[in-house]
């Protein structure tokens, strides 16, 4: 006689445990992607922030370097008011012995702790450089802007 061998079969538990132990691997690769995603942005932010704080003090450092240029020794004030929140600097770029304060010859910094915005504006340059900001809150500089 012939025996017959059985075959093993898969009970409906067996599928479900499987099943239920996939998914738990399946959450976990998902929750270590999304944390992994979650930093990724979270350090482009911060190095966004780095640059845009650098940007800001190399434009302060080239203005108060700037400051006081006066090739026709004519006295100039380099510094024309100092407050706060507020920063004039003047130099005679042009070498006349007078600083037009309509000409790019003014700068000023402007801080509203309030808005965490740092501005930097100069009397006469072309509308869109008229003015920047640097946003301390986001990270990132916001558009220029000629209004200001």
């Amino acid at each position: 006689m012939r025996r017959r061998r059985h075959a093993r079969a898969t009970s409906l538990v067996e599928l479900l445990v499987g099943t239920a132990l996939a998914l738990v691997v399946l959450s976990a690769l998902t929750a270590a992607v999304g944390t992994g995603a979650r930093l990724l942005l979270a350090c482009g932010a911060r190095g966004e922030a780095e640059d845009t704080a650098q940007l800001a003090l190399e434009a302060l450092t080239f203005d108060v370097r700037r400051a006081g240029w006066d090739p026709a020794a004519s006295g100039l004030v380099a510094v024309r008011e100092a407050d706060a929140d507020r920063l004039v600097l003047a130099a005679d770029l042009d070498g006349d012995g007078a600083v037009d304060d309509t000409s790019e010859e003014t700068t000023a910094y402007v801080c509203l702790a309030s808005a965490s915005r740092l501005s930097r504006r100069r009397a006469r340059a072309s509308p869109r450089s008229r003015s920047t900001s640097y946003c301390c809150r986001t990270g990132s500089p916001d558009a220029p802007s000629a209004a200001s």
